[in-house]
C-alpha cells in the first residue's frame, strides 16, 4: 500500500500508540493491589491477551479504516491511515484496548496528519515526540498535529497540548456540529483565527453574526460554548480535513 493510496484527501495519518503502565501490570503489581497471587499462569494469560489485542484486534481495526499497520506487537502500535479517517480509527483503537483490558489499563497516542508529499521520517519523528508528550502530560491522552507541505519546527511540536480522550470526543462532537450546521466555512474559519489571534474578539464576532441574523441564534449559542471549551480551533482543523474529503467525492 502506497501513501498515494492513503492520501486521497491530500493527507495521511501516522499513529503511534502505547499502553500505559503495562510493564507494571506484567510485573505483578496490579495483582498484588487486587489481593491476588502473581502466578505464572496469570502472567501468561495477561501476556497472551495483550498480544491478541495488538496483533489481531488492532490490525483489524486499522484495516477496516483503510489503513496499514506498520508494527503491532506487545502493547505498541504504529499505523498509516487515510488522513480523514485517522481520528475515528484512533478512537476505535483506544476503545478496543480499554474494553479488552477490562478498563484496567489506559493508552496514550501520538497522531500526525501530514501532506502525502512530505518525507515520512519527518512525521515519524513528530509522532514519537507527540506520544512522549501525551505520556508526560499524565498518560491516558492523545497529542495530535497537522503538518502541511512546508513542514514543521520542533518548537511547534512542543507547543502542542495533549488532550484527554474524552476531550477528543468533545472535539469530534464539535466537528459533527460544524458539518450539520448552516454556518458557512468562512465564518468558522474567521472564528478559529480570532480564537488564536484575538480571543477576546471571537465571542463578539459570533454575537455580531447572531444579531445580524447571519447565523441561527441556537447555533450561535452552541458556537459560543465551543469557544469556551478551548477546542474550537483544533476542531476546525479536523473539520477542514474532512471537508476536503467530501469535496473530492
Amino acid at each position: 500500500m502506497e501513501l498515494e493510496d492513503l492520501g486521497q484527501s491530500g493527507y495521511v495519518g501516522l499513529l503511534k500508540a502505547d499502553g500505559d503502565n503495562v510493564g507494571v501490570l506484567l510485573g505483578g503489581e496490579r495483582f498484588r493491589e487486587l489481593g491476588k497471587a502473581n502466578t505464572p499462569s496469570r502472567l501468561s494469560t495477561l501476556s497472551w491477551l495483550i498480544n491478541e489485542i495488538c496483533e489481531e484486534k488492532f490490525v483489524g481495526i486499522i484495516e477496516n479504516f483503510g489503513g496499514k499497520c506498520v508494527y503491532s506487537g506487545g502493547d505498541d502500535l504504529m499505523a498509516l491511515l487515510p488522513g480523514e479517517r485517522s481520528f475515528d480509527a484512533t478512537r476505535s483503537v483506544y476503545e478496543e484496548f480499554r474494553r479488552s483490558m477490562n478498563y484496567k489499563c489506559t493508552m496514550s497516542a501520538g497522531l500526525v496528519i501530514f501532506r502525502k508529499e512530505l518525507p515520512l521520517y519527518i512525521s515519524l519523528e513528530a509522532a514519537s515526540i507527540l506520544l512522549s508528550r501525551a505520556k508526560d502530560a499524565g498518560k491516558d491522552r492523545i497529542a495530535f498535529m497537522f503538518i502541511g507541505s512546508s513542514g514543521i519546527s520542533s518548537s511547534d511540536i512542543w507547543e502542542i497540548k495533549p488532550l484527554r480522550w474524552n476531550e477528543l470526543n468533545v472535539l469530534m462532537d464539535i466537528v459533527d456540529f460544524m458539518h450539520q450546521s448552516g454556518v458557512s466555512v468562512s465564518h468558522y474559519r474567521r472564528v478559529a483565527e480570532l480564537v488564536v489571534r484575538h480571543p477576546e474578539m471571537a465571542d463578539a464576532y459570533v454575537k455580531y453574526l447572531m444579531g445580524r441574523g447571519i447565523i441561527d441564534w441556537r447555533e450561535g449559542e452552541r458556537i459560543l460554548d465551543y469557544i469556551g471549551s478551548g477546542l474550537l480551533r483544533q476542531a476546525f482543523m479536523v473539520y477542514n480535513l474532512l471537508e476536503r474529503r467530501v469535496g473530492g467525492e
